[in-house]
């Protein structure tokens, strides 16, 4: 079906402007914190915020929550609220103890105006992983093993309409960030601030800068739209700024005429209306009419994210030959995205046992949810003599080239598994900052007296706050290590192996790569803190280092954290489930 792009001027007749924002709080601004396509089950609450365009007073909306489930999708509950022009929409939903994992969505109507965002909600120990170097959060997430889909259902919470004056409306505020003075070259204009009784006439104000960033949180491509104007002194008018943007060359409309012009919205609503990776989107802005400064910016997708959700028995459970194991395999994809190729599973001896994909790449403004996600599932009997540790690898891999991998683990073996969490944090003079992250997911089985054998798999990430390179991750690294060592009652000790490691793919900057700060596995404090975690009783082995290192006159600081804990038996004769669960 054609997509018709939506009325594009702020007096138009679309009831809200721009898209649903998934959150977990609200900042003083009227903004939303935590934004993402991910929450923790122990999230205590999820935000829905939408912004609202010109309605006539009392415009009645409609917020309605559902989950997917074994049995299809289950609406949760409805909410309702009476709508104010220039106001904004938040609809709250209340977690009680933790959530259950799985598929949401959020739906708001009002007056034939529909808008629809999904988020995933999974196991405590995954949190959304949000780089702040581009405008309005990116949806990066970082992914460890998915535990029990038990727990408890969201129920409907507060739903307000904010139409209160923003802090930066009022110029004695702090918290604020006004125009600066600046003449049209970037210089500093001065003001005369002797007393005087008339002041002096204002200046023209200058041209108008213009800057687009990519929004991506969810399903689709979204852009940030702003413009400023420099008038030389804050008591005078900056002009009237007009800004206009277009998708691949096309004809571009005007979106808003204002002293100060913004526009946040789906790139399907611009003209040319597309929202494919690779796909340029053109803005300009003048002001008072003179002349116009434009910028570009081409869509990108942050890559496939493969989890588990209904597993049973839960990942990381100890089982025994005969057991069944079932679970889903999802792979979600956010951004500017052709479409999910391929989600194979393979199993413990490396061969496939499900797989599930597109046919082709998707079209344009497809709106068809089966874009952004697939679903597999897998069942499976556990062998008379199986490995130490049965690992399941879920792949997924985009029409655009990028890939992910996420491992499932079970053991047969008496078994510890957890976390290891290395960060590197490096400030670079008169440049900025670098931040480097590695998420490993450890398991290891003792395979005889006191020996011990396992992996650890998991995301490499890299942020580049710098002057010179700003650049984050678009597609995550994987680093996957096979482990080996001694257990004894001194503690637990771990050995690295030949590891197989994939760099991640960040956004170029000024047009060129940046460079990396190295695979997270040569930073020797891992290696040091594997080789002694000290036992905490009750099957717990812990350690934890924070080290700041010279650098070459540049210091670096590295923090690496592990925590361990013994597994589960399982009984072989619960049944695995056999479930449907649908993906639209």
């Amino acid at each position: 079906m054609a997509h018709e792009p939506a009325p594009l001027a702020a007096e138009g007749p679309a009831k809200f402007t721009g898209h649903i924002l998934i959150g977990s709080s609200v900042k003083a601004d009227r903004t939303l914190h935590g934004v993402g396509g991910q929450f923790a089950s122990s999230v205590p609450r999820v935000i829905a915020g939408m912004l609202i365009g010109d309605v006539p007073a009392g415009t009645d909306a409609t917020i309605t929550w559902s989950q997917e489930t074994p049995d299809g999708e289950r609406t949760l509950f409805t909410q309702q609220a009476s709508l104010r022009a220039h106001g904004v929409l938040y609809a709250t939903a209340n977690g009680n103890g933790p959530v259950e994992l799985g598929l949401y969505r959020v739906h708001i109507s009002a007056a034939g105006d529909e808008h629809d965002a999904l988020f995933v909600v999974v196991p405590a120990v995954l949190s959304p992983a949000l780089p702040s170097t581009i405008a309005g959060q990116s949806g990066l997430m970082r992914t460890a093993p998915a535990g029990d889909s038990t727990g408890t259902v969201l129920t409907s919470g507060d739903v307000v309409v904010d139409d209160s004056p923003a802090p930066c409306s009022a110029q004695d505020s702090t918290d604020c960030t006004y125009w600066s003075s600046a003449d049209d070259n970037g210089g500093e204009t001065t003001v005369d601030t002797s007393p005087t009784t008339e002041p002096p006439p204002c200046p023209p104000p200058g041209t108008a800068h213009v800057s687009a960033v990519q929004e991506v949180w969810m399903a689709g491509a979204f852009v940030d739209l702003s413009t400023n104007s420099f008038s030389g002194r804050v008591d005078c008018p900056s002009g009237i700024v007009e800004l206009s943007a277009a998708v691949n060359g096309a004809d571009p409309a005007s979106l808003r005429i204002a002293p100060n012009a913004r526009w946040v919205g789906n790139t399907c609503d611009l003209p040319g209306a597309s929202d494919l990776f690779g796909d340029t989107v053109t803005s300009t802005a003048s002001v008072d009419g003179g002349s116009p400064r434009s910028t570009e910016i081409k869509l990108y997708e942050f890559g496939p994210v493969p989890n588990v959700v209904y597993a049973t028995p839960p990942t990381g459970s100890r089982v025994k030959p005969g057991a069944k194991i079932a679970f889903y395999a999802l792979a979600v994809v956010i951004g500017a995205t052709h479409g999910i190729k391929s989600l194979v599973v393979t199993g413990p001896d490396g061969a496939e046992v499900a797989r599930a994909g597109r046919d082709a790449p998707a079209t344009a403004c497809d709106e068809s949810l089966s874009r952004f996600g697939v679903k597999a599932h897998v069942a499976y009997e556990v062998a008379q003599n199986p490995p130490p540790i049965l690992e399941f690898l879920v792949s997924a891999e985009t029409f655009d080239g990028s890939h992910a991998q996420f491992p499932v683990r079970y053991a047969t073996k008496p078994t510890w598994s957890g976390t290891l969490k290395l960060t590197v944090d490096q400030d670079v003079p008169s440049s900025g900052h670098q931040h480097m992250e590695y998420g490993g997911d450890i398991a290891v089985a003792e395979t005889g007296p006191n020996s011990l054998e396992g992996r650890m798999h998991g995301p490499w990430t890299q942020e580049l706050d710098l002057l010179a390179c700003p650049a984050e991750t678009l597609t995550k690294g994987l680093v996957d290590v096979p482990l080996t060592g001694t257990i004894n009652s001194l503690g637990m000790h771990l050995t690295l192996g030949q590891a197989t490691a994939t760099p991640p793919i960040l956004t170029p900057c000024y047009g060129q790569q940046p460079g990396l700060m190295g695979n997270p596995l040569v930073f020797p404090q891992l290696a040091t803190l594997l080789g002694q975690l000290d036992p905490q009783g009750d099957g717990r082995y812990t350690a934890s280092v924070s080290v700041t290192e010279p650098g070459g006159g540049y210091p670096y600081t590295v923090n690496v954290d592990v925590k361990l804990h013994a597994g589960a038996d399982v009984d072989p004769s619960s049944p695995a489930i056999d479930i449907g669960i649908a993906i639209p």
